[in-house]
C-alpha cells in the first residue's frame, strides 16, 4: 500500500541502520584481530609496549564502540515498534549532540598512521604480524589502515545517509530534526578538518624524517627531529634517466630522494636520500636555455655572487657535472639546476612537471634566500653610506666597517668593479680604492693591520694603513694589494691557537680543496715574533686537506 517515495524513505533508513551494524562489527573486529593477538606475541614487542602502541594506535577506539551500540539499539528499538518506521529523526539529532569522541579520534588519526608506518619500517616481526593478522576471516584481507580510518570514514558518510532520508521526507518536524542532525555532523566534520589541518605540516615533517635513508651522518646535521625545523617546499622531479626524483627544500638544506617501496611491509614506502645534500647557505637555483648558453640563478640575479660564481664559470660547473649530461632542455620539459654554488659534484638538473611548477620553485627559493624585509627592518639600522648612484649590476655584494687608527670609523664595501672606503655616516666621503676586479668578500683584521679580499677568484691582503691613506694618495689604478691564491670560491676566518686562521676552497677536479693559512710578523732580521708589521709568505708550502 504504500508508493514508491516511501519505500525509497524505507529503504534509505533500512541502509542506514545495515551500515550502522557493519560498522559497529569492524569496531569490534579491532580488539579480536589486531589487540589481543599483539598483546599476546612478546616476540613482536613487549605487553606494556604493545598496550601503549595500541593506544597511540586505535586511540578511543572503545568510546566510539558504546556509542555505535547505543545508536544501533535504539535503530533497532525503533524498527521492532512497527513495519514501516515512522523516522529516526529525533534519535540522531539527539545523537548529534555528542560528537567529541568521533572528532578527537578523527583529528589523531593522522599521528596514528604515521606511528604505524614507524613500526613497519622498522620492525619487519610488525610487518609480518600484521600481515597474518589481516589474512583472518573476520578481517576480510583489508589492511590495518582501513580499519584505522573506518570511525572517520563513517562519520564523514553520516550527511549522506540523512540527506537521502530527508529528501524522500514531507515537510515535517521529522524533516527538520534529519537537517538539524546533518548540519551538526556537518560542523563536527568542519572541525576535523580544521584541527588536522593544523597539525599537518608537523605530521609531515615526521613523517619525511621516519621515511628518509640518508648517508651517516646527515641525520644529525639535518636535525629534522627539530620542532623548530620547517619544510618549505617539496615537489615530483624527473631525472634525465627518467626516474622520478623527490626534492624536499627545509629551512636548512635541500635533499633530493627516490622513492622505494618497502618490500615486506604493505603500502609502505621510504625515501633513499642522494649523497649530495645542498645547505640553504650555498643553494642556488637556475634554468639552463641550453648546454652552451647563459645560465642566470636567483643568486646572480639578486646580486649574492661573487666572481668565483659568475655566469661563465658556472655554466661550466654544470656542463662538467655528471648528474646533468643526460639531461637536454627540449618544449616538452621543464629543465631546473639545483646548484651547490661551491662544488661541482653536487649540482644536479632536474625536469620540473610543468613552466609553472618550475617558476614555483624558482620563487620559494628567491624568498627564502632573501631575508623578508621586515626581519631585515626589526634586526638592523638603516642607514645612508653612500649617496652614489649604484647601477643593479654594480652595485655593492659585501662590507666591512673598521675603525681606523685615527679612532674614525670606517667601511669598506666592495663591487664589480673594485674596492671601495668611506666614512661610516658620511655617504659623500664614498670613493674607489682600488680597481682590483670584482669583489665579493671582505675580512678585517684589525688587530693585525690587514684586510682580506677575494677578488675575481684572487685572495688579495691590504695593508689598513695604505687603505686609510688611500684617500689622499689615491692613483689612476689605486691599491694593487698582496696576492696569496688564485682559483679560490670562497673563504672565511677564524682563530686558531690566538691567531687568525684563513680557510680558502678550491674546487679541483669535482672535488672541494680546502688550504688553511696563518698570516706571520717578521722582524728586520727575518726572525718570525710577534709584531706591528705583516708580511705574507707567499710559498705553496702549507697543507691542503679535502
Amino acid at each position: 500500500s504504500l508508493n514508491p517515495d516511501a519505500i525509497a524513505r524505507q529503504e534509505a533508513i533500512y541502509e542506514l541502520v545495515a551500515t550502522e551494524l557493519a560498522y559497529l562489527r569492524d569496531l569490534e573486529l579491532i580488539d579480536a584481530v589486531f589487540g589481543q593477538p599483539l598483546l599476546s606475541a612478546p616476540h613482536i614487542m613487549p605487553y606494556e609496549q604493545a598496550q601503549e602502541f595500541l593506544r597511540n594506535l586505535f586511540y578511543n577506539y572503545n568510546e566510539l564502540i558504546a556509542n555505535s551500540r547505543a545508536l544501533y539499539a535504539r535503530l533497532r528499538e525503533r524498527q521492532s515498534e512497527a513495519p514501516v518506521v515512522s523516522g529516526v529523526g529525533d534519535i540522531f539529532d539527539e545523537w548529534a549532540n555528542s560528537l567529541e569522541a568521533f572528532v578527537e579520534y578523527a583529528v589523531h588519526v593522522p599521528a596514528a598512521q604515521c606511528a604505524l608506518e614507524s613500526q613497519l619500517l622498522n620492525n619487519r616481526a610488525m610487518a609480518d604480524f600484521l600481515a597474518t593478522a589481516e589474512s583472518a576471516p573476520g578481517a576480510r584481507r583489508l589492511p590495518v589502515q582501513s580499519f584505522l580510518g573506518r570511525a572517520a570514514t563513517r562519520l564523514a558518510r553520516y550527511p549522506l545517509l540523512l540527506d537521502a532520508i530527508h529528501r524522500r521526507t514531507m515537510a515535517s518536524s521529522e524533516g527538520d530534526m534529519l537537517q538539524s542532525a546533518s548540519k551538526k555532523v556537518r560542523h563536527a566534520l568542519a572541525e576535523i578538518d580544521r584541527r588536522t589541518g593544523e597539525n599537518a605540516a608537523e605530521l609531515r615533517m615526521r613523517q619525511i624524517n621516519q621515511r628518509l635513508r640518508l648517508v651517516p651522518g646527515a641525520r644529525e646535521s639535518l636535525a629534522l627531529d627539530s620542532s623548530a625545523r620547517r619544510l618549505i617546499k617539496e615537489g615530483l622531479f624527473t631525472a634525465g634517466d627518467g626516474v622520478q626524483v623527490l626534492v624536499f627544500l627545509f629551512d636548512n638544506a635541500l635533499v633530493m630522494a627516490v622513492e622505494e617501496k618497502v618490500p615486506y611491509a604493505k603500502n609502505v614506502t621510504r625515501y633513499i636520500a642522494d649523497a649530495r645534500i645542498i645547505p640553504v647557505s650555498m643553494l642556488d637555483v637556475a634554468v639552463p636555455v641550453n648546454e652552451a648558453g647563459t645560465l642566470t640563478g636567483i643568486r646572480e640575479a639578486l646580486g649574492l655572487l661573487g666572481p668565483s660564481q659568475n655566469t661563465t664559470s658556472r655554466n661550466a660547473l654544470l656542463r662538467h657535472s655528471s648528474s646533468t649530461a643526460s639531461v637536454k632542455p627540449t618544449r616538452a620539459n621543464s629543465p631546473l639546476s639545483f646548484i651547490h654554488i661551491g662544488c661541482r659534484a653536487l649540482c644536479r638538473t632536474l625536469l620540473a612537471s610543468s613552466d609553472s611548477e618550475r617558476d614555483s620553485w624558482l620563487a620559494v627559493v628567491r624568498r627564502h634566500i632573501c631575508v623578508p624585509q621586515t626581519l631585515v627592518e626589526a634586526y638592523t639600522e638603516l642607514r645612508l653610506l653612500s649617496d652614489r648612484d649604484f647601477s643593479q649590476a654594480r652595485g655593492p655584494q659585501c662590507t666591512a666597517p673598521f675603525t681606523a687608527g685615527s679612532g674614525c670609523r670606517m667601511l669598506l664595501f666592495g663591487n664589480r668593479e673594485g674596492l671601495h672606503l668611506g666614512i661610516y655616516g658620511v655617504p659623500t666621503s664614498v670613493v674607489r680604492i682600488s680597481h682590483c676586479g670584482s669583489v665579493s668578500k671582505i675580512h678585517v683584521l684589525r688587530r693585525y693591520n690587514i684586510a682580506i679580499v677575494l677578488s675575481d677568484q684572487t685572495l688579495l691582503v691590504f695593508p689598513l694603513t695604505a687603505i686609510e691613506n688611500a684617500t689622499a694618495n689615491i692613483g689612476s689604478v689605486g691599491l694593487a694589494g698582496t696576492k696569496i691564491a688564485s682559483s679560490v670560491a670562497f673563504f672565511d676566518v677564524g682563530m686558531y691557537l690566538g691567531l687568525p686562521l684563513i680557510v680558502l676552497m678550491k674546487p679541483r677536479n669535482g672535488k672541494s680543496h680546502f688550504k688553511c693559512i696563518q698570516p706571520q710578523f717578521t722582524n728586520a732580521d727575518g726572525t718570525t715574533t710577534t709584531g706591528s708589521d705583516y708580511s705574507y709568505d707567499s710559498s705553496e708550502s702549507t697543507s691542503e686537506y679535502k
